[in-house]
C-alpha cells in the first residue's frame, strides 16, 4: 500500500505501524489488503442480508397479499412503487436510476473508484419499491452498485490512495453479487469482467476480489442459507449431445440480439416522449402492470416461473409468449428510468430459451426428456454471456445458481461461443473494449517507449469504408453498422475527405430513431462533423494515445497539412507498443 499524501497518513499505514509495535515486525501489504477484503465482504454481506429481509417483507406482506385478494393491484402496486422510487431518484439520488452496473463501470474507469456512500441506501430503497412491487427486473445490478458504493466508502474512510480505490470498488461490487445470488465465484468474475466488452478483465487483483466475495457469501448465508437459487432434479450430460449445445449457443445468441434491440427500442421510445422523468417512470411501470395483470409470470424476477419450468412441462407456444413479454416488460421497467437490474431477466429469458430449444429437440427425437433441464441451465449461461460480455462469469453463475458443477463442459462451450457470436454487443453502454482504452490504465504503458515513436513511423489503416457526401443517411448507416472493426468513417466529396461520422454518433442516431423517421430523406452531409480532433503524423504515440482517451474515441483521423493520410486507432498503438517491447527484450 502507498501513502496518500493529500490526506496524510492513511489508516492502512497506522494499522501497519500498530501491528509492528505489537509483534515486532511490519505486516506485509498483501495481508493488509486481505484483511480489508474480508472486512468489505463481511460488511457488504451483512448489508445484503438486511436488504433481502426488507425486500422479502415488502414482497410477501404487501405485493403477494394484495394481489392475491384483489387482482387490480397488479396494476396499482408497480405504478405506486415506481412513483415513490422516481421521486426519491429525482430529488435525492440521480445515480440510483436504471440498472446500476453502468454506474459501477463508469466509477471504475472515470471516477477513480469513487461513489457517494449514500448511494447504497437510496439504491436499496428504490430497488425494493420498484421490483418488490412487481416491476420486471432483478436485484443484480442494484446490489452490485450497492456493494461497490460500500467498498468505495470504506476505501475513502481509510484514506486509500486513488490507485487502490478501484480495488475497493471492485471488491464491494463482487461481494454484493456474491451474497444476494449465492455466487461466490461467479460474483467475483462478474465484477472484474463486466468492466469490458472485449475479452479482457481486471485479473491482477482477482485473488482479493474472490476473498471478499466468499466472505460476503458466507455472511449472507448465515441469515438466508446457502442453498442454490434453483432446485434442479438429477441432471445428466451426455457428451454425445455436445454438438446440440453448439446449436444452443447460436440460438441463445440470436435471442440475446433480440433482447438487446428490444431494450434499445424501448430507450428510444422513452427518450422521444416530451414528459418529465417521474412521468416516464410511472408510465413504464403502469404499462408493465398491464402486462403482469394478464401474465403474472412476468412480474419481478420471475424465478418462481423458471423453477416451475424446470420441474414441469410448459407448452412451447406459451414459453415463446412469456419470453417476448419478459423482454418488453423489462424494457418498460428499466428504460423508463426505474431502479432494477438485468441479471434476473437475462437468467429467466436464457433459461426459458434453453428449455424451448431442448423441447424442440426432444419433440423431434434428438434428445431424451432427461436432458431438458441441462439445456435450461446452460441456456442461462449462454444468454447472459451474450448480453453482458462476461463469458467466464456466466459459466460460474449458471452452475452456482443450480448447484450443478458437473455441467461445466457444456457451460464453457455455450458461454464462450455465445460471447463471440454476439460480436461484443451488450446491454451495458459504459463498457470499454479493453484495459488499453481505460483511463484507469493510462499510465500502465511504458511512456518513454511510446514517446520515441512518431505516428508516421507506424502503418495506418487503409482498408476503411468511406461514406459519400450525397448518400442517404439510411444507406450510410447500413454500410457503417456492417463494419464491426471501424468506428470512424470519412465522408468524401469530389475525391476529398470533407467530414466524418463516428460510431458513437451512429448509436445516438439509431437511439433517437433518426433512421426510421427521417433516414430516407436526410443525407450524410446533414449529419457529418467537419470539425473533429485530428492527429498529426509528427505527434508521438503517447500524445496520440492521450488524445484518443481525452476525446473518448477508439479511432481518429490523421492529417498532414490538410491531407487525409488514414485512421489511427488505439489498437494500432497497442500493436506498435507490443512490437517495441518485443524488440527491447530481444
Amino acid at each position: 500500500m502507498q501513502r496518500d499524501s493529500s490526506r496524510g497518513e492513511s489508516l492502512t499505514d497506522q494499522y501497519a505501524k500498530l501491528f509492528k509495535t505489537l509483534v515486532g515486525f511490519r505486516v506485509p501489504p498483501t495481508l493488509i489488503t486481505i484483511s480489508w477484503a474480508m472486512l468489505i465482504g463481511a460488511i457488504v454481506g451483512s448489508f445484503a442480508a438486511l436488504f433481502q429481509y426488507a425486500f422479502d417483507w415488502v414482497f410477501y406482506n404487501v405485493t403477494v397479499k394484495l394481489t392475491f385478494s384483489y387482482r387490480v393491484f397488479y396494476l396499482i402496486l408497480p405504478t405506486v412503487g415506481a412513483l415513490l422510487s422516481a421521486l426519491i431518484i429525482y430529488r435525492f439520488s440521480p445515480l440510483s436510476k436504471g440498472g446500476g452496473v453502468d454506474v459501477y463501470i463508469e466509477a471504475f474507469h472515470y471516477r477513480n473508484g469513487y461513489l457517494p456512500p449514500s448511494l447504497a441506501l437510496y439504491k436499496s430503497i428504490t430497488t425494493i419499491l420498484t421490483i418488490a412491487t412487481g416491476g420486471s427486473g432483478g436485484k443484480e445490478g442494484p446490489i452490485t452498485l450497492i456493494g461497490a458504493s460500500i467498498g468505495s466508502a470504506i476505501g475513502k474512510w481509510m484514506g486509500i490512495p486513488r490507485r487502490r480505490m478501484r480495488l475497493f470498488l471492485v471488491m464491494g461490487a463482487a461481494s454484493g453479487a456474491a451474497a444476494i445470488f449465492r455466487l461466490p465465484i461467479g460474483g467475483a468474475f462478474f465484477a472484474v469482467e463486466v468492466l469490458y466488452r472485449g475479452p479482457d478483465m481486471e485479473v491482477e487483483d482477482l485473488g482479493y476480489v474472490i476473498i471478499a466475495s466468499v466472505i460476503s457469501y458466507t455472511v449472507f448465508g448465515l441469515f438466508h442459507g446457502w442453498s442454490p437459487v434453483f432446485r434442479v432434479p438429477g441432471v445428466s450430460f451426455d457428451v454425445r449431445e455436445l454438438h446440440f449445445y453448439f446449436l444452443l449457443a447460436i440460438f441463445v445468441s440470436l435471442m440475446a440480439i433480440l433482447f438487446i434491440h428490444t431494450q434499445r427500442m424501448m430507450a428510444s421510445i422513452f427518450s422521444r416522449l416530451r414528459i418529465g422523468y417521474v412521468e416516464k417512470a410511472v408510465l413504464g411501470a403502469f404499462l408493465t402492470g398491464v402486462i403482469i395483470y394478464f401474465f403474472p409470470q412476468v412480474a419481478g424476477d420471475s424465478y418462481d416461473y423458471v423453477q416451475s419450468v424446470i420441474f414441469g412441462h410448459v407448452p412451447i407456444h406459451y414459453l415463446v409468449l412469456v419470453i417476448v413479454l419478459k423482454m418488453i416488460a423489462t424494457g418498460l421497467t428499466l428504460k423508463s428510468g426505474n431502479s432494477g437490474g438485468y441479471f434476473a431477466p437475462s437468467v429467466v429469458i436464457g433459461a426459458l430459451s434453453g428449455n424451448l430449444f431442448a423441447q424442440v429437440l426432444h419433440m423431434w427425437g434428438f434428445i431424451d426428456a432427461g436432458s431438458i433441464p441441462a439445456f435450461t441451465i446452460i441456456g442461462m449461461a449462454g444468454f447472459f454471456s451474450a448480453v453482458s460480455n462476461t463469458p467466464m462469469a456466466s459459466v460460474f453463475m449458471a452452475l452456482e445458481l443450480a448447484g450443478k458443477y458437473h455441467l461445466i463442459l457444456p457451460a464453457l462451450v455455450v458461454s464462450f461461443l455465445s460471447f463471440f457470436l454476439n460480436g461484443y454487443r451488450g446491454l451495458f453502454e459504459k463498457q470499454l473494449f479493453s484495459r488499453f482504452q481505460s483511463p484507469a490504465h493510462e499510465d500502465d504503458l511504458k511512456v518513454d517507449i511510446l514517446e520515441k515513436v512518431r505516428v508516421k513511423d507506424i502503418p495506418l489503416r487503409k482498408d476503411i469504408v468511406y461514406l459519400d457526401y450525397y448518400d442517404t443517411l439510411e444507406h450510410a448507416l447500413h454500410l457503417a453498422t456492417a463494419r464491426l472493426d471501424q468506428t470512424t468513417f470519412p465522408v468524401v466529396k469530389g475525391g476529398k475527405v470533407v467530414g466524418f461520422i463516428f460510431e458513437k454518433d451512429i448509436k445516438d442516431m439509431l437511439l433517437e430513431g433518426a433512421v426510421s423517421n427521417m433516414g430516407r430523406a436526410m443525407l450524410v452531409a446533414d449529419v457529418m462533423k467537419t470539425i473533429v480532433p485530428r492527429i498529426n503524423p509528427d505527434m508521438d504515440l503517447h500524445s496520440a494515445l492521450k488524445m484518443l482517451i481525452r476525446y473518448g474515441y477508439d479511432e481518429l483521423p490523421v492529417f498532414d497539412d490538410g491531407r487525409f493520410l488514414g485512421i489511427l486507432s488505439r489498437e494500432d498503438i497497442l500493436r506498435a507498443y507490443d512490437r517495441l517491447i518485443g524488440r527491447s527484450h530481444s
